[in-house]
C-alpha cells in the first residue's frame, strides 16, 4: 500500500487552516472526527494539526486519506487543488471522480511473495541480508528517507545476483572472480543464465537506475524511490523465478 508522507497531511493541513474556525469545526464534525480529538482556544492551525498528529499512523491511514478527498470536494483555490494532488500523486495516491486510489495496492503480498521465494532456497541465500534490504527499503522510504530507500533497492539486487552467480558456478565447479556486482552479472551472461538482452536491458538497466545519484528529470526523489520498490519487487520475483527454474530443470546453463 502506497503511504501517506508528512510533507503530504502537512499541505492538506495548511490549505484546511486557511479556513475559518467555525469551518474547520464543522468540517471534521461531519467526518466523524471526535470531539475530544478536536482542541477548542487554540488557532486554527493548531487545531487542524492536533487532529492529524492524533490520527497519524499506518492503522489511521484510510481515515486520513478520506479526510483529505473530502477537502478536495470542497470549493478550493486552483493553487490549493494542485498543491494537494501533487503531493497525493508523489506519494502514489491518485485522484479520481469518486476516491482517492492507491497505485500500490499489493505491495505487501508482492513483498512477502519475495521472501518466500528465497527461503525456498534458504541454503542458497543470504536471505537475512536480503529481507533486511527489502524491509529497510519500506522502512526507509516511510521515514522519508528517500535516498537511502533507493540504497537498498540496490543493495538487495547486488546480493541477490552475487548469491546466484556463487551458487551456479558452485554446482558447475568454477571458481570465477565475483568480487564486484559486474563481475556477478557478466558471469550470468556467460553461462547463459541471463542472454545478452536480458543482461543489459534489464539486469543492468535496473542496476544503473538505483545506482544513479540525483534526481531524475521530470520526477521528485520521493517518486523515483518510490518507482524503485515496485522495480524491485519486480525484478526480484522474475530473477528468483528464473532461479527456480534452473534449479528445477526448466533449463539448462552453457
Amino acid at each position: 500500500m502506497a503511504t501517506l508522507s508528512r510533507k503530504t497531511m502537512g499541505t492538506a493541513i495548511n490549505v484546511i487552516s486557511n479556513w475559518n474556525q467555525s469551518s474547520i469545526v464543522h468540517f471534521f464534525f461531519e467526518n466523524d472526527i471526535p470531539n475530544e480529538l478536536v482542541p477548542v482556544k487554540v488557532s486554527n492551525h493548531n487545531m487542524v494539526l492536533s487532529v492529524f498528529r492524533r490520527l497519524d499512523g499506518e492503522q489511521n491511514q484510510s481515515k486520513i486519506l478520506e479526510l483529505i478527498y473530502e477537502i478536495l470536494k470542497k470549493n478550493l483555490s486552483a493553487d490549493d487543488r494542485t498543491k494537494l494532488e501533487q503531493a497525493l500523486l508523489r506519494d502514489g495516491f491518485v485522484v479520481s471522480d469518486s476516491s482517492v486510489i492507491d497505485a500500490e495496492p499489493d505491495i505487501e503480498e508482492r513483498q512477502s511473495a519475495v521472501i518466500a521465494l528465497t527461503h525456498k532456497y534458504e541454503s542458497d541465500f543470504d536471505c537475512d541480508t536480503l529481507t533486511h534490504h527489502l524491509t529497510e527499503c519500506e522502512d526507509l522510504f516511510h521515514q522519508e528517507k528517500w535516498d537511502s530507500s533507493i540504497s537498498h533497492c540496490r543493495n538487495f539486487v547486488e546480493q541477490l545476483i552475487s548469491d546466484i552467480a556463487t551458487n551456479i558456478a558452485t554446482a558447475r565447479s568454477e571458481q570465477p572472480n565475483l568480487s564486484q556486482p559486474r563481475f556477478s552479472r557478466d558471469y550470468l551472461l556467460k553461462v547463459a543464465f541471463f542472454d545478452e538482452s536480458e543482461k543489459k536491458k534489464l539486469v543492468d538497466g535496473v542496476y544503473g537506475y538505483f545506482s544513479e545519484e540525483g534526481s531524475h528529470p521530470g520526477i521528485s526523489t520521493q517518486s523515483a524511490a518510490r518507482v524503485s520498490k515496485s522495480i524491485l519487487l519486480a525484478f526480484a520475483f522474475y530473477v528468483l523465478e528464473k532461479y527456480d527454474s534452473w534449479k528445477t530443470g526448466g533449463f539448462r546453463l552453457k
